[in-house]
């Protein structure tokens, strides 16, 4: 429900053009200084994922953008990629997050101390230090001091004026969205940016501040999006990211087995072994980085964090004991 609900939803901010609008007005609100701009990208990215996107969404919405403007302002493109993928990284573990939901609710199952807030914290501070480190290591200090010419966009009348002359001169009309924009081109705040934007802000608050489920919560706000603007969200639909939701729960019902089986147990029984729990926990990392690098992080995550958590609940009996 949660990878159906906020997909649903962001790929609805993607196609009106909100996520474009967005990026735009934050780095022309930086003005014009060049070394700020990957961070603009990292901040946004940020956000999108602590709102509740998942981590390949959001990348594959703010990439191409953040590569436009990398060409614009001679960044290195590596270095803004970088800063993308840390960014959304950084906001991934945020309690209405997908990784955050996975983490902390095998970790409440399992009847151990729930922190979401520092779990959040501490992944956001990790992935700032390293793009930090990432920035001057791939050209950031050039950029220091550099000034480029932010344009001003156009209004929403002009933007509408001119897609009118296109269309009775038989080009092509220009678009309000990701497609269209370029990074001198901010697109207009309409009705249906303005809405889109209400969504994602009543998402996280709803989400933070009630005990409620956030993909239906999501998926409630991506419904009502589509019978104010049906045409943005016709196309919206097809974005969805339905196979990570087969995969998912594929993943889901297979850990269920292997638990019902035994296998689970058997396997933090193993990892138990290891006196220390923490380095139990690395060794469960590496496996889940290596592995996460041929399949779906999202789906890793949720069959390896049960063994830990299952460890360390062991290993904490055996100390009061």
């Amino acid at each position: 429900m949660i990878l159906v609900g906020v997909t649903f939803l962001f790929a609805i901010a993607s196609n009106n053009g909100t996520v474009d609008w967005l990026i735009h007005a934050s780095v022309r609100a930086v003005g014009g200084r060049t070394a700020a701009i990957p961070w603009v990208f990292f901040l946004v990215t940020a956000i999108l994922t602590a709102s509740g996107a998942v981590v390949p969404g959001a990348v594959a919405i703010v990439a191409p953008i953040g590569i436009g403007f990398a060409l614009q302002y001679r960044i290195n493109p590596l270095l803004m990629g970088l800063m993308i993928i840390n960014g959304a990284t950084a906001g991934g573990f945020s309690p209405i997050s997908v990784f955050g939901s996975i983490v902390n609710g095998v970790v409440e199952r399992n009847d151990l101390a729930e922190n979401a807030f520092l779990l959040f914290v501490s992944s956001f501070v990790v992935n700032l230090l390293l793009s930090v480190v990432v920035f001057f290591l791939f050209g950031g200090r050039k950029l220091l001091g550099q000034r480029a010419e932010v344009g001003g966009g156009e209004s929403g009348e002009r933007f509408e004026r001119r897609q009118r002359e296109q269309a009775e001169g038989g080009g092509p009309a220009p678009v309000a969205g990701s497609e269209a924009a370029t990074a001198n081109e901010v697109p207009p705040l309409d009705r249906d940016k303005i809405l889109t934007l209400i969504g994602i802000v009543s998402l996280i608050v709803v989400a933070l501040l009630f005990d409620v489920d956030v993909g239906f919560v999501a998926l409630s706000i991506a419904g009502v999006l589509s019978l104010i603007a049906p045409g943005a969200s016709k196309a919206a639909v097809g974005k969805v990211a339905w196979p990570t939701v087969l995969l998912i729960c594929g993943i889901v019902m297979y850990v269920g087995l292997l638990e019902e089986l035994g296998t689970i147990d058997w396997l933090g029984d193993q990892v138990a072994t290891i006196s220390a729990v923490l380095i139990a926990a690395l060794l469960i990392l590496y496996v889940g980085g290596v592995v996460s690098a041929f399949a779906s992080t999202t789906g890793i995550l949720g069959a390896l964090t049960r063994s830990p958590c299952r460890s360390w609940r062991r290993a904490r009996s055996a100390r009061s004991a």
